[in-house]
Formats: C-alpha cells, structure tokens, sequence
C-alpha cells in the first residue's frame, strides 16, 4: 500500500490557524514523517504504534477534537488498512469523517484524505461502488480546493483511475491515466517516483485492453524510472517487471518473459502477496506455453496452498489460482482433474468479481472445455452461451476475449453437427480477426497466431458452408 504523501500532510498542517508555537508544529509533522516513512518500508505495526503515541501531542498542539488530531487518526486508519485489519479501519475512517462533518465544511482537505483512505480500503474488499464514490468525491475535493494539476489532486486521481481499472471499466481509466501522464510531463522532471506509477498503472491498463503493444514502452519507463531512482534490483521495480514480463508473453517472447518474471519473484516482498501471487501466475503460465508442465504444477500447487494457508475464505486471487492449475490439468489432457478446478474458479470469480464479467470469460469457455471431454455437452454449450452475453456487453468489437468467446461457442456449435447455428458466429469471430490482424500488421508473434485462428475458422465456415449446402 502506499502512505499519503508528507505533502499532503504538510498541505493540510499548514492551511489551519493554530494558537501553537511553531515548533511544536515543527515537531509534530517530524513525528508524522517518521511514521510515514516506517510504513514505505511495510512497518505497518510499529508506524500505528507510533501515531497512537504522536496523537497527544496532536491534542496538545491542536485540541482535542481538531482537524489536526482527525488527520493523525486517519494515518492510524492507513496503518490498520495496511496490516489487513479492514473492519477496525473502516470503522475508524467512518468515524472520523462523521466528526470531521462536525467541526468542518466540505470540501476540505483533511476530509479529501479520509475519503480516499476509505475508498482504497472499500476497493481492497472488493466494493467497488462505494470505493468509486469515495475515492471519486475525494479527488474531486482535491482539484476544487488546490487545482487539478497540484501534486494531492494527481496521487487522488491516479486512485480513482486505479478503483476504475480495478472495476474492469478500462477505458475511463485510460482517459484519467493519459490526462495525469499529461500533467505530470508538464509540469515535473520526468524522473519522480509518482510518474513511475502512473506510467506503470496505464502500461497494466493497457494490457488489459488487449493492446499489449502499446503497453511496452509505458512499462519500460517505468522501469528505467524506478531504477534511476532505487538502483537495480530493488524491489520497487517488481510489480512493473511482472506486468512487462506478462507483456513479452502475450509478444510470444517467452524466454524473455520467464527471466523478467522470475526476476520480479526473487525481489518481491513476501508480505506483497497478492502481486507475488500473480507473478507466480505468469510465470507458470508461460512453462506451459514452453510445455514444461510439470514445473508449472508444482509452482501452482504451491500457490494454491499458501492462500489456504492465508484465509480460509474465497477471494479473487483464490479463483486465479484455481483457474492456472485447471488450464495446466486440461494441458495435460486431464480434463476430469481441470473440471472441478473451472467449476470453482468460475464459482468465486462470479460472487468476488460480480461487476467484472470480462474476467469470467476465458474460465467459462474452458470450463466447456473440460465439460465437452468429458461428457457434459449440455453444461458446455450453456457456459459458451453464458461466456458471448458476458463478452457482447463487456467488451469492444474486436477484443480478443469477445473473439474467444464467438469463436468458441461457434466451433463447438459446428462439431457437434450445427452448421446453421454455428455460420453466423464462425463469420463473426472471423471478420473481427481479419480487422485485428489487419490493425496489428503482421511482423509480431501474436499477429502471428492471430493468422493461425483465423485460418481455422476459415476452415470450419467453409465446412459449415458445405454442409449446409447439401441437399
């Protein structure tokens, strides 16, 4: 997680008439920067400990009941939020910002910084809505009371471009993210830590449109950025590394990709384990693309068992994992083993990730998959039906997961002996792939296998055509 920024704290310190001498204030924000700086380095526990002794001083300087004692109360709120105790900080921000509607009219800064605080713990619980809401009226807040382009309004709209992507709503988040990059470049050298977020959270933006082309050199400063600033190696650099080396996946570029992946394993924090977790993912992802299986057994297993190990209960990262070992399962032309694990991840994508339906496509249709190898062609065929409706009003014309599922459904439809059903759908997922491959080119490995599908299904419209042609 990331602490607010001291400016903030600055900002928020500075703009309050105070009876206080100044030193006392003087004293107070280095008390608050010590703590900020042990919850950079994941000092979660003691930075709390060390408000909570800060906060008399607070009191002192400010009264009790302040919006300087409020401010210290919401790094307590952070600190709980990051040590994963969600219901005390939710209580404890929702607490505040009630007192704060007391003694304060919004907009104000210190109520700014509650919201946010609380919309990054909703997102983290998977409540989107209300994350949207609350990081949204925080940002909007920030910009009314010091401009778009001041450094609080930037970090509170990058958050709200993060609740946005989180909410698999991609686009606004790309139009939000290139007007930060904008400001950020006009305004900034082109080296602070802040642009290597937003550089890095639109790279991952992007590839989650389907255009991993474009995402590359994003991703790729980010990196240089972040290595300028830390030194090679360091550990801020991981998540960055684990989405490029996803990139040089979905490029073909596998070699690459494990190196890159393994890379940002090896220097990840262990207590980061949601993004060790998808590292982890990618990289097994691509031992089966290279056909080494049984590796990719074993590091997804492992997987599997530390989140049981973490929580006994569902979560989107739970239903990742089963979903990596079904594809490796029903790589190993084990579809009986793959069945169940589908079936599970489909289960808790669809209760955790409600408003994300795009996630639920490829497991629906490999869910089928599995269902048609072994028998269960009526569960097959509603899954593939169940995957287009998700696919036809979640994503573009022309995105690959949309062609998946179109194509999908219509393949299946033609083997089973249903060319009239399946025409329709086979023109449909080939037309969008001769308009992608076109957009493309076709120097890459991924335009390439884009030529490789579409000659498949131009084998089996001509089959469905023939065989409808038969008196």
């Amino acid at each position: 997680m990331r602490a607010i920024p001291i400016a903030i704290i600055l900002a928020l310190s500075l703009v309050l008439a105070r009876p206080a001498a100044a030193q006392d204030f003087d004293t107070l924000l280095a008390r608050l920067e010590q703590g900020q700086a042990m919850a950079r380095e994941g000092r979660w526990v003691e930075a709390e400990s060390w408000y909570r002794q800060t906060l008399p001083m607070a009191q002192a300087v400010s009264g009790e009941g302040s919006a300087d004692e409020a401010v210290v109360y919401i790094l307590i709120a952070n600190s709980l939020r990051d040590q994963g105790r969600t219901v005390e900080a939710e209580a404890l921000y929702r607490d505040v910002l009630t007192h704060l509607d007391t003694i304060l009219e919004r907009p104000s800064l210190t109520h700014s910084v509650g919201l946010n605080g609380l919309g990054m713990l909703l997102m983290e619980q998977w409540r989107m809505q209300e994350a949207l809401e609350a990081t949204r009226t925080a940002a909007e807040m920030r910009a009314e009371l010091e401009g778009e382009s001041s450094e609080g309004s930037l970090v509170f709209a990058t958050d709200q471009a993060l609740v946005l992507k989180t909410m698999g709503r991609h686009a606004e988040a790309d139009v939000l993210y290139r007007r930060i990059l904008a400001v950020r470049e006009a305004t900034q050298p082109g080296t602070t830590r802040e642009l290597a977020t937003v550089l890095n959270n639109m790279g991952t933006n992007l590839l989650l449109m389907d255009r991993a082309d474009e995402a590359e050199p994003y991703l790729r400063r980010a990196i240089a950025i972040q290595e300028a600033n830390e030194g090679l190696g360091h550990p801020s650099t991981a998540v960055t590394l684990s989405v490029l080396g996803t990139v040089m996946t979905a490029q073909g570029k596998l070699d690459v990709a494990e190196a890159m992946l393994r890379r940002a394993i090896a220097i990840m924090p262990p207590a980061d384990t949601s993004h060790l977790e998808g590292a982890y993912s990618g990289l097994t992802s691509v031992l089966v693309l290279q056909g080494r299986l049984d590796e990719a057994v074993a590091i997804s297993e492992s997987g599997l068992l530390r989140a049981r190990e973490r929580t006994a209960d569902d979560t989107p990262e739970l239903g990742a994992l089963l979903f990596e070992l079904g594809k490796i399962r029903l790589a190993q032309s084990r579809p009986e083993q793959a069945l169940p694990l589908f079936t599970d991840a489909v289960r808790i994508f669809q209760t955790t990730l409600p408003d994300r339906q795009s996630i639920h496509i490829r497991p629906l249709t490999l869910l089928a998959q599995s269902e048609e190898l072994t028998g269960r062609r009526q569960d097959a065929e509603l899954h593939l039906r169940q995957a287009v409706q998700v696919a036809e009003t979640g994503l573009p014309e022309g995105h690959f997961g949309r062609i998946l599922a179109v194509s999908s459904l219509g393949t299946a439809l033609q083997g089973w002996g249903r060319p009239d059903e399946a025409m329709p759908l086979l023109r449909q997922g080939g037309q969008s792939l001769i308009s992608r491959t076109s957009r493309r080119g076709s120097n890459d490995t991924e335009a390439r296998r884009d030529l490789d599908d579409l000659r498949l299904i131009f084998r089996l419209t001509v089959q469905s055509a023939w065989t409808l042609a038969q008196p």
